[in-house]
């Protein structure tokens, strides 16, 4: 089921000005990073439930990506 994505826009919108990365969000949620980017520009006016609800879940604190410098690989 489809639904109107300003919700969701709105939202990561919101967390994105607080710090939270696209990448960030994509690895809290498991929504695909090209579907977050183009909800929150607007070239997406719906998204699916489930990909609406995955993105209301996102907070700025789960959503910051941590720096990989000093980190062992």
């Amino acid at each position: 089921t489809r639904v109107p994505a300003d919700r969701a826009r709105t939202h990561l919108n919101r967390v994105m000005a607080q710090g939270a990365t696209v990448t960030g969000i994509h690895a809290a949620t498991g929504v695909p990073l090209a579907s977050i980017a183009r909800i929150a520009d607007g070239t997406y006016r719906q998204a699916r439930k489930s990909t609406e609800r995955a993105i209301l879940t996102a907070t700025p604190d789960m959503a910051v990506m941590i720096p990989a410098t000093g980190s062992i690989r």
